[in-house]
């Protein structure tokens, strides 16, 4: 009869499998959301540069 119970081994190393591509796409996230943040900051410097320019100040 075989073993169908796995082993420590194995399970460990689906759980860190797991672990890893979790971490990969966490980082994929934060990379996302800093990137556009930095999108959303450049476009708000030129606004902020176009309404200074036009003498507006009410930001």
């Amino acid at each position: 009869m075989k073993n169908t119970i796995p082993s420590l081994e194995s399970l460990l190393q689906h759980k860190f499998l797991w672990l890893d591509i979790y971490i990969d796409s966490s980082i994929h996230t934060l990379n996302l959301i800093t990137n556009e943040k930095s999108k959303f900051n450049s476009r708000k410097e030129k606004l902020n540069v176009q309404m200074h320019h036009a003498s507006i100040r009410d930001v």
